[in-house]
């Protein structure tokens, strides 16, 4: 874009030179956590989950979703137990639902 070569950036995270762009859209993003009941509430029916119960569980996260969990003020990193961080949502996907976690 600075050089010219482009018209049109999309980026999925904030950028630096704010201030050398006209920002046209902004829109807010979402963290999902998707789970198999059965692991984390054998006698219990539930439709959510908490930060806690996620602290107790391996995970495998995608690289943004770790941007997003870095800028939160819901829960730290380290407290987390990531076993695997992948380049794209789909191998995080395909990551857990293998058993490999």
């Amino acid at each position: 874009l600075i050089n010219g070569n482009a018209e049109l950036g999309i980026a999925n995270i904030q950028m630096v030179d704010t201030d050398k762009f006209d920002i046209l859209l902004t829109q807010e993003e979402h963290l999902y956590a998707i789970f198999r009941r059965d692991v984390f509430w054998i006698d219990r029916e539930h439709d959510t989950i908490t930060w806690d119960d996620i602290k107790k569980c391996p995970l495998s996260l995608s690289g943004g979703s770790v941007r997003m969990i870095m800028q939160s003020s819901l829960t730290d990193m380290d407290q987390l137990n990531a076993v695997a961080i992948t380049t794209t949502k789909s191998s995080a996907i395909e990551w857990a639902s293998s058993g490999r976690t």
